[in-house]
């Protein structure tokens, strides 16, 4: 039966600001449409409270060789402007040919070495570039389960076609194949533009799965306001001269040669192009415009965002340029938003996204891509009326102010995570004694846990159910290290005896990788074990991030040896549990345990002799594997002439205790040593009235004559009386009913999983 509850998802422990984990081939200090889009982006996830981390190249981009005064480490990590960055190293190079192949493969591959080095984020963001800067991340996030999305400013391979880079055929179908495998993988994809979201559609991806996060400004950067002295002079215009400035990479896509054929038109007009960047194609530019003699063209490199905002606020217009083509119909030039952000009219020449929201919003001047004799018109007209030009200006900030803000742009993105993202499922390991699966043993506490946590939504995995010791610690210590990798939580069970070496080992494998790890203490010997290897226990101890035990008795006691333990106590599944409250008691007797010193099955048929006088009906059912003592129990029984009243019915399975529960009103508890046992919860559940001994643990879980009777350890009169005086009195013996049943409902799942969920809300971050 699936338990009831809050489902268990890392978002029901951590707060509504979910962590990151960029993957990108480029980010700041580089120049770019992408670079600065998850640089604004990152930094105002920060400025929210979120966690950020970014995996990326080392900066060579777009000069295409590594920047000067950085290490050239294949892996290193820093902080860059509040924000820990992992770089690899990269094969630099722009252009297209080999050596931007290496590029983009370079990185593909020493990414999942800056991702290894990386904390676990609740997304990761993956830029696509090209197939090859992209695939791995997404392979490595679907191996770990990681939820992903994909970040798309263009589709690579329809790119690569159109361009010649990839050849029609065989390889592009191929290709094509690999791109739409890759963003089925992820959860989510982002869209870039609306050109961008139609395609993915075409691609088959589902609209609900695409997110959108275009380019934006940042509108307290760019904004309109008074120019600084000498920039004029900077740009190289005199006095008298328009400014038409273009910032940003002098790229293939962006056509840069109708600037040039408009200067040419313009050569006697006191009009001055200044473009700032660098790019694959800006030798080329420079020398063409110097072998046409074009003396009002500016050129200048690559400058901080700061100081184009400074160039913008003394330029007449500012450019955006992009090539005709069906291919560059939807692109949006991340261009045009400086501009508009700084109030300045703007003029773009190109056919698409971008050129339909200037002429929608009255920004600027639209005009036909690659028409240097239309660009220069629109340069001269935004010259003549500059009433106009201030009216297309205004009109151009209050639409990035509206809708490309990147506070804006933030919030609307974190709004379509949470809205279309699926719940990213806890992640457990759980390493102990899994007997469930085993015909001789019944399912351990912490098995049940982990079953549980899996029916509430939670990932688990669990070890180990292998029967030879030596082998069950292989398997534990093989899980523990390739699980504490990807788990938000490692759950380690520990007894005292030689089962403590087990979970030294496994913990100390969880504490190497860096797994949060919880241990759970069971077993009454424990303290006494504690007390005998002081040093040893202290020592695996204080590598956990929890200690969690399931009875105030082992809190206490590891209080006073000055360890710090948590009570969670012990969970059944109560729902699935047959209940029927009695009314009065039947006279017979259920003893539940191994055939152990420890529970002392001996005294139980002790107890029976007793009851037998004044009961002579009375029946005992004794269940349980051997662990040494069952023939010595069956000696004594027949010895006491017990035999007819005394069924041993052998290890019980979930059926065969859900007979016996419902055959017997009485349970006999008779241990020795204890702590919380299971075997007390799950017949309080189905309504039988336990008899127990006030051994260990036992008095913070039974309250006597509440919902149960306790009596001393070993005194088999006391407790006979107490089975006498329950049978002989019903209306006592249903009130203990109705509390043992509370007691029950007290350990099932939705206050233990709240309780958990309390316990692991720190660990998850």
């Amino acid at each position: 039966m699936r338990p009831t509850g809050a489902g268990t998802t890392r978002a029901s422990l951590v707060d509504d600001r979910p962590s990151f984990l960029f993957v990108t081939q480029y980010f700041p200090p580089e120049r770019g449409a992408a670079q600065v889009r998850l640089g604004a982006i990152t930094q105002e996830l920060r400025r929210r409270g979120h966690r950020v981390e970014v995996v990326t190249a080392i900066p060579n981009y777009p000069l295409g060789r590594l920047f000067p005064d950085w290490p050239r480490r294949p892996v290193q990590r820093a902080e860059e402007d509040g924000i820990r960055v992992v770089r690899v190293w990269v094969w630099a190079a722009v252009g297209s040919g080999l050596g931007r192949v290496a590029n983009y493969v370079s990185f593909g591959v020493l990414s999942l070495a800056g991702m290894a080095r990386a904390n676990r984020a609740a997304w990761t963001v993956i830029e696509y570039p090209t197939l090859a800067g992209a695939l791995p991340a997404v392979l490595w996030c679907r191996a770990r389960h990681r939820r992903m999305v994909v970040n798309v400013a263009d589709l690579w391979v329809d790119a690569a076609v159109a361009v010649g880079a990839i050849p029609e055929g065989r390889i592009a179908r191929g290709a094509g194949r690999v791109e739409q495998w890759m963003l089925r993988q992820a959860d989510l994809v982002n869209a870039v533009t609306e050109g961008v979201r139609d395609a993915l559609t075409d691609k088959g991806i589902a609209p609900e799965r695409i997110c959108w996060l275009p380019n934006g400004a940042d509108t307290e950067l760019f904004a309109p306001g008074p120019s600084e002295p000498g920039v004029r002079a900077e740009l190289g215009a005199d006095a008298d001269e328009a400014i038409v400035l273009y910032a940003g990479t002098h790229g293939y896509v962006h056509g840069l040669g109708v600037v040039l054929d408009a200067a040419a038109e313009l050569r006697n007009d006191p009009v001055r192009f200044v473009l700032v960047g660098g790019g694959s194609e800006k030798d080329e530019l420079v020398a063409r415009a110097t072998r046409a003699g074009l003396d009002n063209v500016t050129f200048l490199d690559p400058v901080a965002p700061a100081r184009v905002a400074d160039y913008l606020r003394v330029a007449t217009a500012g450019l955006a340029t992009v090539r005709r083509g069906d291919l560059y119909r939807s692109i949006r030039s991340a261009k045009m938003l400086p501009v508009m952000a700084s109030g300045r009219p703007l003029i773009y020449s190109g056919d698409d996204e971008g050129a339909a929201i200037v002429t929608r919003e009255g920004a600027g001047i639209a005009c036909a891509p690659e028409d240097g004799v239309a660009l220069a018109a629109a340069v001269r007209e935004v010259i003549d009326d500059p009433e106009g030009a201030d009216a297309m200006g205004a009109a151009g900030r209050a639409w990035v102010l509206r809708e490309a803000s990147w506070q804006t742009i933030t919030e609307r993105w974190l709004r379509d995570l949470r809205d279309k993202g699926p719940a990213e499922q806890l992640r457990l390991g759980f390493i102990g004694i899994h007997a469930g699966t085993r015909d001789d043993r019944p399912a351990s506490q912490d098995e049940s846990l982990a079953q549980l946590f899996t029916d509430s939504g939670a990932h688990v995995r669990s070890a180990s159910s292998v029967r030879s010791p030596a082998l069950r610690t292989l398997h534990q210590a093989w899980s523990a290290l390739r699980w504490s990798g990807t788990s938000d939580a490692m759950f380690v069970t520990v007894f005292s005896g030689r089962s403590f070496m087990y979970a030294d080992l496994v913990s100390w494998l969880c504490h190497l990788r860096g797994a949060p790890t919880v241990l759970v203490l069971h077993g009454g010997r424990l303290p006494l074990f504690a007390d005998k290897h002081q040093r040893w226990v202290r020592r695996v101890l204080s590598r956990a991030d929890r200690v969690v035990a399931p009875s105030h008795f082992l809190v206490r006691e590891f209080a006073q040896r000055g360890i710090d333990v948590r009570c969670i106590p012990n969970v059944i599944a109560v729902d699935a549990v047959p209940h029927r409250h009695r009314t009065s008691a039947r006279p017979h007797l259920l003893w539940m345990r191994t055939f152990h010193a420890d529970y002392d099955p001996l005294l139980a048929l002790d107890v029976l002799a007793i009851v037998r006088e004044t009961h002579p009906d009375v029946t005992l059912t004794m269940a349980g594997a051997d662990h040494g003592l069952l023939a010595a129990t069956q000696a004594r029984a027949e010895e006491l002439g017990l035999t007819p009243a005394v069924t041993f019915a052998g290890f019980l399975d979930t059926a065969g205790k859900h007979r016996a529960f419902e055959e017997h009103d009485l349970f006999v508890n008779t241990n020795r040593v204890d702590n919380m046992p299971v075997s007390i919860l799950e017949v309080a559940a189905a309504g039988l009235v336990p008899v127990s001994t006030d051994a260990g643990g036992l008095p913070d879980l039974l309250t006597d004559g509440q919902d149960g009777r306790l009596v001393p350890v070993g005194d088999a009169e006391a407790m006979a009386a107490a089975i006498c005086g329950l049978l002989d009195d019903p209306q006592r013996f249903s009130a203990l009913g109705r509390g043992a049943r509370a007691l029950a409902e007290r350990s099932s799942w939705p206050e233990i999983q709240r309780q958990w969920l309390e316990a692991l809300a720190s660990l998850v971050s």
